[in-house]
């Protein structure tokens, strides 16, 4: 068993377990229950991904290297998503402003 992805959640932990699964890799994920014990803090470095059999190393590594790329490039697309919709609010904002100010003049 070897170590292949530390996971920042359990759910990232389980989405990259179950990509590797299905790929036909053997995986285990633990630290399942770590996360709970810390309560409301962080939880970090707790959740861990291993793989069975270490023959498989390199095509695992090659799975989570795209998993990781495609990873970025979306939360790319919503950090540019999410600044568009912010300019759109504070102009549709001002707009707003400006009407309720021309109605009480």
């Amino acid at each position: 068993m070897k170590l292949i992805f530390e996971a920042s959640d359990i759910s990232e932990a389980h989405i990259v377990a179950g990509m590797l699964e299905n790929a036909g890799l053997q995986t285990q994920v633990n630290g399942f229950f770590l996360q709970g014990a810390v309560g409301e803090l962080p939880a970090s470095d707790f959740v861990k991904v291993y793989l069975l059999d270490e023959a498989d190393f390199e095509q695992a590594q090659q799975l989570i290297a795209e998993y990781l790329n495609n990873k970025v490039e979306h939360d790319c697309a919503i950090q540019s998503s999410s600044s568009m919709m912010t300019k759109a609010a504070m102009t549709l904002g001002l707009l707003l402003a400006v009407l309720l100010l021309a109605l009480l003049l």
